[in-house]
């Protein structure tokens, strides 16, 4: 790696690579390119909070940064690869950050997802010269107000104020979105081109990392089978519990609505559940859920 571009060095002391998961308390990092796609633990994350690059020559900037050369050339794959992940995550509530050439065709993307969007005034790295948009995806009507606050300013607010469960970042960075649900001892999970810039993030928050081959690092669902002493196979323990509210004479429409409300979902997310046309989301709240039906 190219010593100019080892920022603080934190790589020297947290020499994470690719290939590797790092975990902490539940909190997960990766090195990772976004056109390989995500690791499926990203799809935990049901709050997320992206500053991807913001043009060509800013995307391309950073690729030499991280000591590589796959250049792009076609910055609109690039952002439509952002939104597809983001889709893929599928969160409650997605925030991304962006400057003014591209904010347009953003708000477009953002809004094929959510049927609320907002778009925040906002600066980084605390100067008022320095001006750049956050846009608010969210499938709750929620507008906080968060116009002319700094970029850190906003996540820190978000940590704080947010309702979720784990925060995930795509584009990490050096890691504001973790050292921020870090603070608030708020689970994150996030990932990075470039390992000198994600050792930052673990430099800061400091403290002793499990490293993991990244095929080896399960998702959630897999991790908690034994959850409590109890092997979680949500397809059986959703047709048992509705066989057994069936046979103390409920009806079978309710006995499904019962299991909706207990879950927080739709009576078709049952029967998708219970039929694998669907799969049980990845999320600690539901894996709870699951646990004490």
């Amino acid at each position: 790696m190219n010593e100019k571009w080892k920022y603080d060095g934190s790589i020297d002391k947290y020499p994470i690579k690719d290939g590797e998961v790092w975990e902490q308390n539940g909190n997960l990092l990766a090195v990772n390119n976004i056109f390989d796609g995500l690791p499926e633990w990203m799809k935990e994350a049901d709050l997320v909070f992206v500053d991807p690059p913001w043009n060509l020559r800013n995307a391309n900037s950073f690729i030499t940064k991280a000591g590589r050369n796959d250049y792009l050339d076609d910055f609109r794959a690039f952002y439509k690869k952002v939104f597809e992940l983001l889709a893929e995550i599928a969160p409650q509530t997605a925030y991304i950050e962006i400057g003014k050439e591209y904010l347009a065709d953003f708000i477009t993307e953002m809004r094929k997802l959510y049927k609320y969007v907002t778009c925040y005034n906002s600066t980084y790295y605390y100067k008022k010269e320095n001006i750049c948009y956050i846009i608010r995806g969210s499938n709750r009507a929620k507008q906080p107000k968060l116009d002319y606050m700094d970029e850190e300013e906003i996540i820190a607010w978000i940590c704080e104020n947010e309702s979720f469960e784990c925060i995930g970042d795509f584009v990490m960075g050096r890691g504001l979105v973790g050292y921020h649900a870090h603070r608030n001892r708020k689970r994150f999970v996030g990932c990075e081109l470039n390992p000198a810039r994600l050792a930052v993030l673990i430099n800061r928050i400091g403290g002793d990392w499990n490293v993991t081959p990244a095929e080896r690092a399960a998702p959630l669902i897999k991790r908690l089978l034994g959850y409590r002493g109890k092997v979680l196979d949500p397809q059986e323990i959703i047709r048992r519990r509705l066989l057994e509210h069936v046979e103390t004479g409920m009806k079978k429409v309710d006995a499904v609505e019962k299991l909706a409300a207990h879950f927080g979902v739709t009576r078709i997310t049952i029967y998708r559940w219970m039929s694998g046309s669907c799969d049980f989301p990845a999320k600690y709240s539901m894996v709870d859920k699951l646990a004490t039906l």
